[in-house]
Parts: C-alpha cells; sequence; structure tokens
C-alpha cells in the first residue's frame, strides 16, 4: 500500500488516515443501525458518542506516543507534539483516553 492515496492541492491525504476514518465512520454506522434495530432509542446518540470517543481516541493517541515513546525529543519541542503528520501515534493511548471519554459521555 502507498504512504498517500492521492493529492488535494499540496495536502496530501495518506492511507493510514483514510483507513482510520473510514474504520470510525464504519463502526459508528454499525452502532447505529443495530441500536436503531434494538428500538429502546439509544441510536440517537450513537454519532454524539462516537465523535467524542474519536476525537478523545485520536488526542490520546497522540499523547501516548509524545510521552511514552518520544518525550526525550518532544520535552524540546513542544511545539510539535500537535504535529501528527510527523508520524506518532499510539494505540494503547487511543483505547485508554476513548475507554474514559465513552464511560464520560455514559455518565
Amino acid at each position: 500500500m502507498h504512504q498517500y492515496l492521492f493529492f488535494i492541492g499540496d495536502f496530501p491525504i495518506r492511507a493510514y488516515g483514510a483507513m482510520l476514518a473510514l474504520a470510525i465512520i464504519c463502526g459508528a454506522s454499525v452502532a447505529y443501525f443495530l441500536l436503531k434495530k434494538d428500538g429502546r432509542g439509544w441510536h440517537e446518540h450513537i454519532i454524539d458518542f462516537s465523535i467524542t470517543v474519536a476525537v478523545a481516541g485520536l488526542i490520546g493517541a497522540r499523547l501516548w506516543d509524545v510521552f511514552f515513546f518520544d518525550w526525550h525529543y518532544y520535552g524540546n519541542h513542544l511545539l510539535e507534539i500537535p504535529f501528527v503528520w510527523q508520524g506518532g501515534m499510539a494505540i494503547q493511548g487511543g483505547v485508554v483516553l476513548g475507554t474514559i471519554a465513552g464511560y464520560w459521555y455514559l455518565r
């Protein structure tokens, strides 16, 4: 698989980002239709829940990579922490912060 799928002007659309976005959309869609079929009315909340968990998961994945794997670099380059296009996300942080955000949303 190529790193870049295509470009919009000078902006690259990366394969990893496209697959991640597709996975979030597919997961939210499946959850929506399963909850709608359930008939208890919870499907009305799944879009907000999915957005909350997805954003928290992305933030958590970046922060985990920064603080646990590359702090020796980012400790001296604090302004580069949000530069996700330079690489660096860790699934552990996405799972942890996504779970915390999901629990918070449900409370």
